[in-house]
């Protein structure tokens, strides 16, 4: 049975995916079929990603220090920080990209930047000259 649901949203299609990716996995019934859903949905890499993120909270419950674990899995103890935060249920764990990508968007705001145009004018005219006189003039600052 096909159900059209319409939903405009992104949150919600995720939500709804996300929903009937669980359900299937439920229905797998053995690991052969789990294994295949996993690999058409995963790629390696996400895989891999995965698996060490569960040998870290292996490895944490095992009461390994942050500098063990990261040694033996090649993880930065910052990362391994990042992953119990997550298991604690403060934060879900974030990779650097999406924390940037965020931290831009905060900047930046909803809108996007506004752009005025005296900043614009003052940027060209303090650019240096190419030859002559005062080429070197922008070096000022550093004495």
């Amino acid at each position: 049975m096909s159900v059209t649901v319409k939903l405009n949203p992104r949150k919600k299609w995720e939500g709804l995916a996300w929903q009937r990716f669980l359900e299937t996995a439920e229905k797998a019934g053995s690991e052969r079929k789990l294994n295949l859903l996993l690999d058409s949905v995963l790629s390696a890499s996400e895989k891999r990603l995965i698996v060490r993120r569960l040998a870290v909270m292996a490895l944490i419950g095992q009461g390994r220090t942050y500098r063990e674990i990261g040694r033996r899995l090649w993880l930065s103890p910052s990362t391994v920080s990042a992953i119990k935060r997550g298991m604690r249920g403060r934060s879900p764990y974030r990779s650097r990209r999406e924390s940037d990508r965020e931290a831009r968007k905060k900047k930046r705001g909803a809108e996007g930047k506004p752009v005025s145009a005296h900043p614009m004018i003052e940027y060209w005219l303090n650019m240096p000259t190419i030859s002559g006189k005062g080429r070197w003039k922008f070096l000022d600052h550093l004495r």
